[in-house]
């Protein structure tokens, strides 16, 4: 199951409040939380922000909206530097809604894993086709992880992701509940990137 920490918690919207990020694309006003979800001058904000941060009413979907697949991808872009803020809060809200519900397991994603990029041997790998021989291919993924598992910035971009993870998850496990995470990369970039994110996440793990 693809769960994302991101966007999976309404205490976002709180954060993002505090900060003075939530913020009408169009009109540019900033409105806190507590006006936005009580005060109704803003009630066309607060329905129009939920459906751009989510796919609420896309039951109601028709031709001249964008697929509701795209809605939902488009929103992954508009979390990361509001939750970023406190992973922990957000493990936390989960955490607590997961009990509520009777989950007493959970896995879910924070960020993806680094890539570290060698120019010269990421121009090889994208290089690769289906024409490519065995020989070509093994070639070319064997010396970018020879690369990867001794250069010094590699090793510490894992350190640094496994940490990350580690600190976010802080006081979250107990007798009752377990949380564990996923690693992931994005499969829209070039080969060699995917590789090197893909060799950090089977690393960090």
């Amino acid at each position: 199951m693809d769960n994302a920490c991101q966007g999976g918690t309404k205490a976002e919207l709180d954060w993002a409040a505090k900060y003075e990020v939530v913020k009408h694309w169009k009109s540019g006003t900033c409105v806190s939380a507590g006006d936005l979800r009580t005060k109704k001058k803003y009630s066309t904000l607060y329905r129009d922000l939920l459906k751009r941060w989510s796919d609420k009413d896309f039951a109601n979907h028709f031709h001249e909206q964008s697929p509701p697949d795209q809605q939902f991808f488009d929103t992954f872009g508009f979390f990361g530097s509001v939750s970023d803020y406190s992973y922990q809060a957000g493990l936390q809200a989960l955490k607590q809604r997961a009990i509520a519900e009777n989950v007493l397991y959970l896995e879910t994603m924070l960020k993806s894993a680094p890539a570290i990029d060698n120019p010269a041997l990421a121009k090889t790998l994208n290089a690769l086709n289906a024409d490519s021989t065995d020989l070509e291919m093994e070639a070319a993924f064997q010396a970018y992880f020879d690369f990867l598992a001794s250069d010094p910035a590699s090793k510490a971009a894992v350190e640094e992701y496994a940490v990350s993870h580690e600190q976010a998850a802080a006081g979250i496990n107990d007798g009752n509940f377990t949380l564990r995470f996923q690693t992931y990369v994005s499969r829209n970039s070039e080969p060699g990137k995917v590789f090197s994110g893909l060799y950090a996440a089977f690393a960090a793990a």
